[in-house]
């Protein structure tokens, strides 16, 4: 088994190099026999990781059929640094647009949002802040989380959408990332957070969420 595990990391090494050739980047293969959860956690710890980057099992997937389990579970589980969570052969491209999905309940400071500020950034992208209405107005603190979070971004491009409250959270944001030609799906992973609902609404409200960008689950702070 580590013989066959080795040898598909240096597969997977090779053709990153294939298709990567910036002299910047360094790559150290690491091998452990041990739960994967576990093993991403000490590797976090011990080379200091900014971001971890998971592959799913088809192009496009099913949102809790999601990914793989193993990328789901990793997703939830993994508190210390975001995740990035990439469709399997899915062609580069630039994600000028970029989703924000929250329920404006929770607090964001700049320490949760710098990882989206930094993609955006980078990518030269603006960012959607996209709502679903669950409610016929916005509380006193979902107004006051929300203008935080606009300075918060500020001065990134941003913009504030709201979607009806369709049978599934799923499937407002399915019609939401069409409509806007969004590339990449950004959420905190905060418990009972928007993340959380995704996860645990039942699978038959998820089975038509089918997926072929990018979503980046940032952890939230305790």
């Amino acid at each position: 088994l580590k013989d066959e595990s080795n040898e598909e990391l240096n597969h997977t090494f090779h053709r990153i190099n294939l298709d990567n050739k910036c002299p910047k980047h360094n790559y150290k293969l690491i091998s452990k026999k041990m739960d994967l959860i576990e093993a991403i956690s000490q590797a976090i710890d011990d080379y200091k990781i900014d971001l971890v980057v998971m592959g799913n099992k088809g192009k496009t997937s099913a949102l809790g059929v999601f990914m793989g389990s193993s990328t789901t579970k990793t997703m939830a589980s993994v508190k210390k640094c975001p995740i990035l969570a990439i469709p399997m052969n899915a062609e580069f491209r630039v994600p000028y647009e970029i989703a924000f999905a929250t329920s404006y309940k929770r607090h964001y400071d700049a320490e949760v949002l710098d990882p989206l500020r930094y993609m955006a950034n980078c990518c030269g992208s603006a960012i959607r802040i996209v709502h679903i209405n669950e409610e016929e107005h916005l509380d006193k603190v979902q107004e006051s989380n929300l203008k935080t979070l606009r300075a918060y971004l500020n001065p990134i491009e941003n913009s504030v959408h709201w979607m009806p409250n369709f049978t599934s959270k799923t499937q407002a944001i399915q019609v939401f990332l069409e409509e806007l030609g969004i590339g990449m799906l950004a959420m905190v992973n905060y418990e009972h957070s928007f993340f959380g609902n995704l996860l645990h609404e039942p699978i038959i409200k998820k089975l038509a969420f089918n997926i072929d960008i990018p979503i980046l689950v940032i952890p939230g702070t305790k």
